[in-house]
């Protein structure tokens, strides 16, 4: 029971509903989805992929564009964000193939490691030796991400685009390494992760920095262009 000195204090209606989004936010945090139907979401959307791709059959090694969803917008534009914070809102890649984990793409160009403790760490050419190995550097993207597939081709690049959830490392759930050459046959590095450049806190920043300085020198290029123009 409340003294004369006690006084109710009233909880508003933008209270409550600002509660119960956040309680809703967390519950959906901490819920994981039903094992069931994250097994037959993977079916239908590798099924989907290797019957549009239709590889070798239609392409060796076909392209396709990854979209971050929600950002359908920013496909086919420069990325010029100031801070550079993130990955980019799409990318272009080639694809390796279907896996059971996921969509297998090849992040780029082969790439010099050296092995360590089971990491590997990205090299120059100018100092590759005998330690040292050429891999495929191969990203996979989780089918349960993959929310919709757009088999038409794009106005920009003339292929397909996924529109993709992206985490932690943009659309990969996973980096994988593999060996050998891309027509004749690639195996994996299992039990390798790879590194790239370093974990190290400057390392991470320089990398980041020079993406801020090259994100600032195109955006003040394409400023001089459109002055230019008028």
């Amino acid at each position: 029971m409340l003294t004369n000195d006690e006084e109710i204090v009233p909880i508003s209606g933008a209270e409550l509903t600002i509660g119960s989004r956040a309680a809703r936010f967390v519950r959906t945090l901490l819920r994981k989805p039903d094992p069931a139907d994250l097994n037959k979401k993977r079916r239908v959307v590798r099924k989907e992929i290797e019957e549009n791709l239709r590889r070798p059959e239609h392409d060796a090694s076909p392209e396709i564009a990854v979209v971050r969803l929600g950002k359908e917008d920013a496909f086919g534009q420069p990325d010029l964000r100031r801070l550079a914070i993130g990955a980019s809102y799409w990318f272009k890649f080639e694809v390796k193939g279907v896996h059971d984990r996921g969509l297998e793409v090849f992040v780029g160009a082969p790439e010099y490691v050296c092995i360590k403790r089971g990491k590997a760490y990205r090299v120059s050419r100018a100092v590759k030796s005998d330690g040292y190995r050429a891999v495929w550097v191969v990203g996979r993207i989780a089918y349960e991400r993959i929310d919709d597939m757009d088999w038409e081709p794009d106005p920009y690049y003339s292929g397909p685009r996924l529109h993709v959830r992206f985490g932690r490392r943009g659309p990969f759930k996973e980096i994988v390494l593999y060996e050998g050459k891309v027509n004749d046959f690639l195996y994996s590095l299992d039990g390798v992760k790879y590194m790239g450049e370093g974990r190290a806190p400057w390392k991470r920043i320089g990398h980041w920095w020079r993406n801020v300085q090259m994100n600032a020198r195109d955006r003040r290029s394409l400023r001089e262009g459109r002055n230019s123009w008028q």
